[in-house]
């Protein structure tokens, strides 16, 4: 036995050293359509991937295959994108006119992704309306998830696979979104909340609780001790 604080951290520590994973540097791949030239150093751009003039990119960098990213996008230091993410597209935006015709909203803001994010792939990211989306540090998105447009995602919080985060939700800090939930637009998650698996979420949740269920309801504390 080794006793230690944090197993789980060191158990796969001493994997990493074993089993070295394949490490991304330095390369942009020539089937790409890379626009931008605002890209910074030891940045990894995989095969078939779009990426527009307005986007700026961090040091350390990785984007793997098949990724597009549209608009006007800001990407921090030590990110990682997965394959198939897309990023910066239009939201679901629309009103009726005076005929009942449905009309598009047109998006003039960008995406904002901060440093050690990590996005799985086949995500969605659109971009704001009028205000940015907003991805913080430390961020993890799991795959096959939709942020709509002008969600704020606050520093450190796990968004698991599956998830839908419609318009202009705010989710503060250490927050852990579980696997297949759904958040209603304009709505609050708060800092070190849970939203329990498959979850619809239709109303703010305070700091420190945890809710499940359709509709979602508070079932306890998220005791952190």
């Amino acid at each position: 036995f080794i006793i230690c604080k944090n197993p789980k951290e060191v158990f796969f520590s001493i994997l990493d050293k074993f089993f070295k994973q394949e490490r991304f540097s330095d390369f942009i791949s020539t089937n790409s359509v890379i626009k931008t030239k605002n890209i910074g150093q030891n940045v990894y751009i995989g095969h078939n991937c779009y990426i527009d003039k307005d986007i700026k990119i961090g040091d350390n960098v990785v984007i793997k295959n098949n990724v597009s990213i549209e608009g006007n996008a800001r990407i921090g230091n030590n990110t990682i994108i997965h394959s198939g993410v897309v990023i910066g597209t239009d939201g679901f935006g629309y009103f009726k006119n005076n005929e009942g015709k449905n009309i598009k909203v047109p998006h003039y803001g960008g995406v904002i992704i901060g440093n050690d994010v990590e996005i799985g792939a086949n995500t969605c990211i659109d971009r704001g309306t009028l205000d940015d989306t907003v991805i913080g540090d430390n961020v993890k998105i799991s795959n096959l998830c939709h942020v709509a447009h002008n969600v704020k995602i606050y520093d450190n919080c796990l968004i698991t696979a599956g998830v839908v985060i419609t318009g202009s939700t705010v989710i503060y800090k250490n927050a852990y979104i579980a696997p297949g939930a759904i958040l209603r637009n304009q709505l609050t998650i708060g800092e070190t909340s849970i939203v329990g698996m498959g979850a619809v979420v239709t109303k703010d949740v305070e700091k420190d609780k945890v809710v499940a269920g359709v509709p979602a309801k508070v079932i306890r504390e998220n005791n952190q001790e």
